[in-house]
């Protein structure tokens, strides 16, 4: 929707400087760079599995409850969010297999250098911390 407006935005101004179209395709190619390149450097799964987790809290004193198959159908990258959700339901409302269904995913894809990349590396460091901290209880 914001690359929407930002083209909405440059045909105003192409009409109110009285710009060429050519320069209207220039800006509109390089808006769509630019949000392509800052799409890449996001992890989506991650940023929507923390704010549901992170609103769940609000909201769950007005009986709203965490979707944990939502959560669990993010994938690996939402593992984070997924292990903070399930600290504040209690683990033993964590369906473990999904859970673990996760992490297998994360390490078929560690171990193919093919899919390998900065936000699995970061995942997996996660995950190797989480590993070796002591059991809390």
């Amino acid at each position: 929707m914001l690359l929407v407006a930002i083209g909405l935005v440059l045909i105003f101004v192409q009409i109110v400087l009285k710009r060429s179209d050519g320069w209207l395709i220039g800006a509109n190619l390089i808006s769509l760079t630019a949000t392509i390149y800052i799409c890449t450097l996001i992890n989506f799964a991650a940023v929507i599995a923390d704010y549901n987790v992170s609103h769940s809290q609000e909201a769950s004193l007005h009986g709203v409850r965490i979707d944990m198959a939502y959560l669990l159908g993010l994938g690996p990258q939402a593992l984070p969010a997924i292990d903070r959700a399930c600290q504040l339901i209690g683990n033993d409302q964590c369906l473990v297999s999904d859970h673990d269904g996760l992490i297998q995913q994360q390490q078929q894809i560690m171990a193919s250098w093919r899919s390998w990349g900065f936000r699995s590396f970061r995942l997996q460091r996660y995950l190797d911390k989480r590993e070796h901290q002591p059991a809390s209880g």
